[in-house]
């Protein structure tokens, strides 16, 4: 039988919960009442160890004699009135404590004063503030104004131009106008002018004048002349200068006959017009003004208007600058210009540029040379950039200056090599960039690299064009830096090339630019480009030669320095320079010459054959007279030494195609 123990519950009983919570209340009460004392008894007692009850004196201020304010100025501070108690204390006349003694230093500005114009008589004065204190002047934000006065003037419309007097007919004095009091004063502005009439002259003013003024040859009298009761007209005969055709005269707009002008009695002004042509109009006709200044040197630009007429295209008073241009031709008597616009032109429907150069080819009377070597370029492969030839007549300052072929600068610009790029500072090494860069003398920016002559002061050296120093502001490296790592390059491409290594050449080079630059060269007869003229430039990853320039002096002649009178047919090969010579030794590169000429090359000089021979027909008359101004001398003879160039020219074409196909081309 099992044992069970039995288990009971205690239940709280809520009857029983005030006797337990109110004696709890009670004793918190009590010990509540026991802190209250002892805090009582503290506060009472603050001092426990002394035994002393005599109650704390109480301090009276002593306040003394009044002390007077000190006023504040603009640059010190002031201090109030105040009483001072031994305590320390200040106080005010009502004996009120004051905390802060400084009157602080300052302007007193007061309310500004407004602007009052100056008249023409009276004065005036700007807007200001006045400082009551130091009475000096301020401006609306208050900064210090060293004058406030506004002098009386007058106030000046723009220059009215003296109309003069005639014969006839009174004239006006210039002056300027008050537009205040419009009273008039002279170009000074300092005298009044009360009477603006210019009496009649009794004289008449007879002029010539024309639609091409520069055109216009007067002899026997002036061009213009006054002419009296007293002064009797001058006769004049009129003409053309050189350049130009007299064609007539007229009066009054009414054609006169002849060419001599004998006026009887004057009684009035006349003007006799002189009606010109320019001696020929088979050719675009440029007319440049520079207002008679002087264009001295390559440096520096003269301001000039621009016209083209007689073309498609035509311009008229385009501002710009022109310089001269060359080297060697410098010397010469017949100028070569660089013209650039101050804005974008495009000339002859050819990409926007502002610079453009006008080749002077004093040297070759054929006048021939550069435009058959550009068009033979173009006609080799006219995907890539070649200055565009254009014969042009030119005039200076009405002058004529002679014939001229004029085209592109070669640059880096868009519709030219196009090889421009914003240089960033993530371009770290020279093959980040494209540049463009000429074989010429050492000037202006270069790198010079060693061709292993001889002559240890012996190198090529290449003209920087593109890019400049300032366009290194944003990149990582210096124009310097990249002039070191150029020089470099440019070294191992010699090297490579008088190693005769084709690996590197044909890694490095673009072929076609190469090749075709020697067929030209080849063809033209071309020696001047040993050691310059020779451009270079750096695109699409790959070195290019071109664009092709200069051949002024070619057809293998030896160096004139004067107008050619050469006419030996050379059945030469020369290459002029290391880099071609390099194609002709190295069989490999030969090889791929004689494939690019039967490719392009023969049937480009034949086609270039036709357009040459058609064209000199059309600009005869310009060559001619071109020639009779640069070339009328006894060794010369003017137009004679132009015809006998174009023979030759001809005649050494010919004779480079029967050569040269006999050489390079490939028979199928």
């Amino acid at each position: 039988m099992s044992r069970h123990h039995s288990h009971h519950h205690r239940y709280f009983d809520r009857r029983s919960l005030p006797f337990i919570i109110i004696p709890v209340l009670l004793a918190v009460a009590a010990v509540v009442f026991a802190v209250a004392i002892i805090v009582a008894t503290k506060k009472a007692d603050p001092l426990p160890n002394s035994q002393s009850t005599t109650p704390a004196e109480v301090h009276t201020h002593n306040y003394g004699e009044w002390i007077e304010e000190v006023p504040a100025t603009c640059t010190e501070d002031g201090v109030k009135g105040h009483y001072h108690c031994s305590c320390g204390k200040n106080f005010d006349a009502d004996k009120n404590g004051i905390a802060l003694l400084s009157i602080p230093k300052g302007h007193l500005y007061g309310e500004l004063i407004a602007a009052v114009a100056p008249t023409c008589t009276e004065a005036g004065h700007k807007a200001h503030y006045e400082c009551s204190l130091c009475h000096r002047y301020f401006d609306a934000e208050k900064n210090e104004l060293a004058d406030i006065l506004l002098p009386a003037a007058h106030q000046y419309a723009d220059w009215t131009a003296e109309i003069p007097a005639t014969g006839n007919n009174p004239g006006q004095k210039g002056y300027y106008e008050c537009t205040v009091c419009h009273k008039k004063f002279d170009a000074e502005k300092t005298a009044e002018i009360t009477d603006l009439v210019i009496p009649a002259t009794g004289k008449y003013l007879v002029k010539v004048t024309g639609n091409l003024p520069g055109g216009i040859a007067v002899s026997g009298g002036a061009k213009e002349q006054l002419v009296s009761e007293d002064v009797a007209f001058e006769p004049v005969t009129l003409g053309a200068n050189y350049g130009y055709l007299f064609d007539h005269y007229e009066i009054d707009g009414v054609p006169q006959e002849g060419n001599t002008v004998a006026l009887g009695a004057v009684t009035d002004d006349v003007t006799i017009y002189v009606v010109c042509k320019y001696a020929t109009e088979e050719l675009p006709i440029i007319n440049i003004d520079t207002a008679g200044q002087e264009i001295a040197d390559k440096e520096n630009y003269v301001t000039m208007k621009f016209s083209m007429e007689n073309c498609e295209g035509t311009l008229e008073d385009c501002a710009g600058g022109i310089r001269l241009r060359g080297n060697s031709t410098l010397s010469f008597p017949k100028k070569a210009y660089r013209v650039k616009f101050d804005k974008k032109q495009s000339l002859f429907g050819l990409t926007k540029a502002k610079s453009w150069v006008l080749l002077a080819e004093y040297i070759d009377p054929s006048a021939l040379h550069n435009y058959t070597a550009l068009t033979l370029r173009q006609e080799i492969d006219d995907s890539v950039f070649t200055p565009t030839p254009h014969k042009v007549n030119v005039y200076l300052n009405g002058e004529y200056q002679g014939l001229y072929t004029l085209c592109e600068q070669v640059q880096e610009n868009e519709g030219r090599i196009d090889n421009e790029k914003k240089i960033t500072a993530e371009m770290t090494s020279l093959k980040d960039f494209n540049f463009l860069i000429v074989m010429d003398a050492p000037t202006e920016a270069f790198v010079t690299v060693d061709d292993h002559d001889d002559d240890p002061d012996h190198g090529i050296s290449f003209q920087i064009k593109y890019p400049e120093e300032d366009d290194f502001k944003n990149s990582s490296i210096t124009f310097a830096a990249f002039k070191t790592e150029l020089q470099a390059y440019l070294q191992d491409l010699v090297d490579a090339f008088l190693e005769h290594n084709s690996e590197y050449i044909l890694n490095e080079v673009n072929m076609n630019s190469l090749l075709d630059y020697v067929i030209v060269d080849e063809i033209m007869g071309e020696r001047d480009h040993k050691s310059k003229s020779v451009y270079l430039y750096f695109k699409d990853g790959k070195l290019n030669f071109g664009p092709i320039w200069d051949y002024d002096w070619c057809l293998y002649t030896n160096w004139p320095g004067r107008p050619n009178t050469q006419y030996t047919v050379s059945e030469e090969f020369e290459y002029s320079n290391i880099f071609f010579q390099t194609v002709h030794d190295t069989p490999e590169l030969y090889q791929l010459l004689k494939e690019r000429y039967t490719a392009v090359g023969s049937t480009a000089l034949a086609r270039t054959i036709e357009i040459i021979t058609a064209y000199e027909a059309t600009i005869q008359e310009s060559v001619r007279l071109d020639a009779e101004k640069w070339y009328d001398t006894n060794e010369f003879k003017g137009y004679e030494v132009s015809q006998k160039n174009t023979a030759f020219l001809n005649a050494f074409l010919a004779k480079r195609q029967e050569l040269l196909d006999a050489e390079w081309l490939i028979a199928e």
